[in-house]
């Protein structure tokens, strides 16, 4: 029987899992959490279905570093299921029953973590689970289950074939990567490659793979390839591309694919059915040697052998994203002449972001997989469409003041987005080196930043709308005086100071930049406003 053990690279599984949710209201997770032996040592399983049977999972589920503790005076304190907002914040549901109210819960789960070296995200209670909500947690984990990763419950609980010794189980860690590429004769290849490349590779397989199914599913695209398998043909790939190449050259390699791939698949005529084609052919002996007889790898349509691996540049960028953009607003046959639009804006947004350094491989890959974070979720929106595209802008374009005012909290909305997601990735590096909290610091002074951006922007804003003549003025005027408090509280805030300007190596920062930014175009577009009421007159 295929068992499962506590030890840090599940515990780096369960992370991933519930990170998968994050800001998807269509899928969640659940879990039970106990304790085991007189010490009381935490004791958590994170799975993707069948809510009813982890307790005795958990209850079965040995430490790898000691064997017989899942027999010691085991304890379930409580089961439930959750999911992560957009804001990283993970939003529990408890069922009934148990001996543990949310605050041991939460306390015993990030124990837990802490003793794999690794930090579970803040938690919140989201109320109690009912009967009805299990039901229909479990309907829609059934129909959800390809996005995530594969259930290690259910791996648990069945024999091992044969397809498992083949394949593995998963591409999600090193040590899984390393030791199906033993099982399928590619040990050589792995000597080939350095420690810090063969996490990349799992990780990169995990992000594209993903990347790749959750955007068939955004248009309707049949799925003909599970997410496991998928992961794994990148994986394999990535280890063949890497180890013909030198190893002072293989991590930046590795990152400029991955960046590359995630913006080649943004593409409308890449949002095709996932496709999916085994390395041997059909009948290839187990002996026999692929050579030149191995099949395409192919991703929606896109020969991995056939994507560049040299450096990314901050055009190609930018001409990426604008031609994604662009082939979007073709498709949604909107009204305005395209042949106006330009990428201003976008290289604009690029530029805000781009590492300065030269040779930053891996902070130009995360900055590509930032933006089309942004961006893809804006293509479903024409005015945002517009604003991207800088036709928003031109004096051609005659827009009411609603139209106008719609495209001013776009923008804001955007720059404040983007603000939050940066703010994510500085808690989540200064994280990675020391956890604040348990060392009894506090993110509170940074989430307070936030605090004053809330919805009065937006209100006031939209209150432009409901108003004309001295009325119209007043209300735009109350928008200037807000936006420029807003303003004088960035630029004499020590916290958004030191954010960007950080004491340690986390890279630049730019959330102030940004809300700055984006506070400059509420004023710009208010100019638009005004100017646009007097050309009547003139």
């Amino acid at each position: 029987m295929a068992g499962m053990k506590h030890n840090r690279t599940r515990a780096k599984k369960f992370l991933q899992l519930i990170d998968q949710t994050k800001n998807r209201a269509d899928l969640e997770f659940c879990f039970a959490v106990g304790t085991v032996g007189d010490l009381r040592k935490p004791a958590v399983l994170v799975s993707k279905k069948k809510l009813n049977g982890l307790a005795q999972t958990l209850k079965n589920m040995p430490f790898e570093d000691d064997e017989d503790s899942s027999k010691e005076n085991f304890s379930l304190l409580r089961r439930g299921t959750g999911r992560m907002n957009e804001n990283g914040v993970i939003l529990v549901k408890l069922a009934d029953g148990g001996k543990a109210g949310f605050p041991q819960v939460q306390k015993v789960m990030k124990k837990y973590f802490v003793n794999f070296r690794m930090r579970l995200p803040d938690m919140q209670e989201a109320g109690i689970l009912t009967e009805e909500d299990i039901q229909q947690f479990e309907m829609n984990a059934e129909e959800n289950s390809q996005f995530l990763p594969p259930d290690d419950s259910e791996e648990f609980n069945r024999p091992m074939t044969a397809l498992d010794s083949a394949e593995g189980n998963s591409a999600g860690s090193v040590e899984e990567t390393e030791e199906r590429s033993k099982r399928e004769g590619g040990a050589e290849l792995l000597e080939q490659l350095l420690p810090e490349v063969k996490e990349g590779i799992a990780a990169a397989a995990a992000t594209i793979s993903n990347h790749a199914v959750s955007l068939s599913a955004q248009i309707g695209a049949g799925q003909t390839a599970e997410l496991s398998h998928l992961t794994t043909k990148i994986a394999d790939w990535l280890q063949r591309v890497l180890a013909a190449t030198p190893p002072e050259e293989q991590e930046a390699t590795l990152h400029n694919f991955a960046g590359r791939l995630l913006l080649m698949l943004a593409y409308p005529e890449n949002l095709r059915n996932l496709q999916y084609v085994d390395d041997m052919p059909d009948g290839a002996g187990q002996g026999e040697t692929n050579g030149d007889r191995r099949e395409e790898v192919v991703v929606n349509g896109i020969d991995l052998n056939r994507v560049p691996t040299g450096a990314l540049d901050q055009d190609e960028v930018v001409e990426s994203l604008f031609r994604l953009i662009k082939a979007k607003a073709q498709e949604r046959q909107l009204s305005y002449p395209l042949e106006n639009a330009n990428s201003e804006r976008i290289a604009k947004i690029v530029s805000s972001q781009w590492p300065k350094e030269l040779g930053d491989a891996a902070r130009r890959r995360a900055v590509v997989e930032r933006l089309i974070a942004a961006v893809v979720p804006r293509l479903g929106n024409d005015d945002q469409l517009l604003v991207l595209l800088g036709i928003a802008d031109q004096p051609e374009r005659t827009k009411s003041i609603e139209n106008s005012v719609e495209s001013i909290i776009a923008i804001w909305q955007a720059h404040l987005d983007t603000a939050l997601t940066l703010r994510d990735e500085v808690k989540s590096k200064i994280n990675q080196m020391v956890d604040v909290e348990a060392r009894g610091g506090t993110w509170r002074y940074v989430d307070d930043i936030f605090l004053q951006f809330g919805g009065e922007l937006s209100d006031q804003l939209s209150a432009i709308t409901e108003r004309n003549g001295e009325a119209l003025s007043s209300a735009t005027e109350r928008v200037r005086t807000t936006v420029q408090k807003k303003l004088d509280y960035l630029n004499g805030s020590d916290i958004v100071a030191m954010l960007d300007n950080p004491p340690i190596d986390i890279g630049p920062g730019t959330i102030g930049q940004t809300l700055r930014e984006g506070l400059a175009a509420i004023t710009d577009g208010l100019k638009r406003i005004e100017t646009s009421r007097a050309a009547p007159a003139a």
